[in-house]
């Protein structure tokens, strides 16, 4: 079976704990995996419980295929637990990217219309959905999705990865899956949550939670823009291609 290739897991993890061996991860697992059978699961048990995992399950995301991983952690299977999962594992809080979109908007907009070959069209499509709708919550759920679509033209990339084309065979990277008006996440070919997500903006953050949480390298038609949306956005340490340096400049200054 073809799967996506791992990195090497390098990060720094925000949390070990310490004295864990490989007993009491054991326990750790069993009472994950009770807990989140349960109708209302304890979201404080389940955070102790993967709190106390961190170590064990970055060497098991690099060394498994997404399939065992969900198998071995089923509370990835819910996109709350999977989103706070990168908050958990390194510290960094994807949920922050949908108010960062929003604040990009305006100049996302300006700069793409002069470079995005479909900008007219993405427009057009936004556009019409905005006026559609009164509720502030699916017009700010609208103007992610447009930045989303414009932002790789930015860096003279493709917007087409962060989805699999009509006709296509879904590929095996991440990529955002739409389920009659609602969204999903496929890694390898698997996809992620039983329910569905409601929210673009949810589904775009857990679309890159899984580069995080899988150990997964940025596609190279969108390095760019991952590496903005990590570095810039988000924080993240390490050097950045002068073009990504750049846009972070003009768009947030």
């Amino acid at each position: 079976m073809d799967l996506m290739k791992r990195l090497q897991p390098n990060l720094k993890l925000a949390n070990v704990v310490q004295g864990e061996d490989d007993i009491s991860i054991k326990k750790h697992q069993d009472a994950l995996k009770k807990e989140i059978k349960k109708q209302t699961p304890s979201f404080d048990i389940i955070k102790d419980k993967m709190k106390r995992t961190c170590e064990y399950r970055q060497l098991f995301c690099h060394a498994h295929t997404t399939a065992e991983v969900l198998e071995e952690f089923p509370c990835l299977r819910l996109n709350i637990f999977f989103t706070a999962d990168v908050l958990l594992l390194y510290g960094v809080d994807v949920t922050n990217l949908k108010m960062k979109f929003l604040t990009l908007y305006d100049g996302v907009i300006k700069e793409a219309a002069k470079r995005c070959k479909k900008y007219c069209e993405y427009s057009r499509m936004i556009n019409k959905y905005l006026e559609e709708t009164l509720d502030n919550d699916k017009q700010q759920d609208w103007k992610v999705m447009f930045v989303t679509l414009l932002l790789p033209s930015l860096f003279g990339e493709k917007e087409e990865l962060f989805f699999p084309l009509p006709k296509q065979q879904i590929p095996l990277s991440p990529v955002i899956l739409s389920q009659d008006d609602e969204w999903n996440i496929s890694v390898d070919k698997e996809v992620l949550f039983p329910k569905t997500i409601c929210t673009f903006s949810a589904a775009f953050q857990a679309w890159f939670a899984a580069f995080w949480i899988f150990s997964i390298e940025f596609p190279k038609g969108l390095s760019n823009t991952c590496q903005f949306l990590e570095k810039v956005l988000l924080g993240g340490k390490g050097k950045v291609p002068n073009i990504v340096s750049k846009w972070g400049n003009r768009l947030l200054h």
